[in-house]
């Protein structure tokens, strides 16, 4: 839980306004899964909102550790063994 201008903002209850339909059909519209192997267009803006809304300062190093996590991987059912590199 996050708190952003004095208010207190949860991870699941904000996810669940955001219908997955919408994210894959930007997804879609925008090509942004053309290359990607392991981090999808709807994996990554997963994990840049609850690296949002966890720290107060992003960083590549945090969202790649945030990506291994199991609460992250249970959170949005990532199953796969893949990992990301902050390099």
């Amino acid at each position: 839980m996050s708190t952003i201008f004095n208010q207190k903002i949860d991870l699941i209850q904000l996810l669940r306004q955001i219908p997955d339909e919408h994210i894959l059909k930007i997804a879609t519209k925008s090509k942004v899964d053309h290359y990607a192997k392991v981090l999808n267009g709807r994996l990554m803006f997963y994990l840049l909102l609850s690296g949002i809304l966890r720290t107060d300062k992003l960083s590549r190093r945090g969202l790649a550790d945030s990506f291994s996590s199991p609460l992250f991987r249970t959170l949005f059912n990532f199953k796969g063994k893949a990992t990301i590199s902050c390099k």
